[in-house]
C-alpha cells in the first residue's frame, strides 16, 4: 500500500488474543509509534438487556486490547528511551449516555488508563522520552455510528469526518499533545457538564434526544 509516497507494511492481529499480540510485537521489535484504534459497539440498549457476550466483546476490544498492546510494546520502547503511544478512547469516555453503558465504560476505561499509565512513567523518570496521547473524538463518519449520524446531538455538532480526526492525531503525535478531544468544544462541555446535577443531565439527553441518537 502507499500513502504520500510512503510505503508501509500491514498484518491483522486478534488484538483481544494477548499471546499474537505478543508474538506480533517480538517479530517486530522497537516502533516509534503505537496507535491502539480498534473499538466496536455492539449493544445499544440498557444494561440488563446487553447479553455477557456483548458486553465482554466490547471489553475486550475497546479495553483489554490496549493493555496487551501496551504491554507488549512498551518495553521495547523503554529500552529504546523513546516511543510514543496513541489511545483513541471517545468523548462518551468523558460523559455517560444512556443505552450505551458498555461502549461508554470501555471508552472511561481507556481514559483511566492512560491517566495511569502517565504518572508510572513520569515515576520511573521516562515520560519526557515516551510520550502519550489520549484522543477522544466526538461521532466519527463511519460504519460504526452509521445510523446515528444526522441525529440526537449530532444535529447540532456535525460527524467528524474521520480523514480530518486522522490528520489531528498525527499533529498531536507531531506536537507531543497529551489529551485531544475532538471537536474542541467538548473541552468545555466536559467541564460544564461536570457542574451541571444529574437530574438536570437527564433532561439535557431528553431535550437533545440523545437516547434517540445512540439507538
Amino acid at each position: 500500500a502507499e500513502y504520500m509516497g510512503t510505503g508501509f507494511e500491514y498484518d491483522v492481529v486478534d488484538v483481544t488474543k494477548p499471546e499474537m499480540v505478543q508474538d506480533k510485537a517480538k517479530s517486530l521489535g522497537f516502533v516509534d509509534v503505537l496507535i491502539n484504534n480498534a473499538g466496536v459497539n455492539n449493544c445499544n440498549a440498557p444494561v440488563q438487556e446487553c447479553s455477557t457476550e456483548q458486553i465482554d466483546k466490547t471489553f475486550q476490544v475497546n479495553t483489554l486490547a490496549h493493555f496487551w498492546t501496551i504491554k507488549s510494546f512498551l518495553p521495547f520502547m523503554k529500552d529504546h528511551c523513546s516511543g510514543h503511544i496513541v489511545c483513541i478512547a471517545s468523548s462518551t469516555g468523558l460523559m455517560g449516555l444512556p443505552d450505551l453503558a458498555a461502549y461508554c465504560s470501555s471508552k472511561h476505561a481507556v481514559v483511566g488508563l492512560m491517566q495511569s499509565l502517565r504518572f508510572e512513567l513520569e515515576h520511573s523518570k521516562l515520560a519526557k522520552f515516551i510520550k502519550l496521547t489520549t484522543v477522544c473524538p466526538f461521532l466519527v463518519s463511519t460504519q460504526m455510528f452509521h445510523d446515528a449520524i444526522g441525529t440526537g446531538l449530532s444535529k447540532i455538532i456535525p460527524a467528524l469526518n474521520p480523514d480530518f480526526v486522522a490528520r489531528r492525531v498525527v499533529q498531536s503525535v507531531e506536537c507531543e499533545e497529551d489529551f485531544l478531544v475532538l471537536p474542541w468544544i467538548f473541552n468545555l462541555m466536559v467541564i460544564i457538564w461536570g457542574m451541571i446535577p444529574v437530574t438536570s443531565q437527564w433532561r439535557i439527553h431528553r431535550a437533545m434526544a440523545v437516547d434517540v441518537m445512540i439507538t
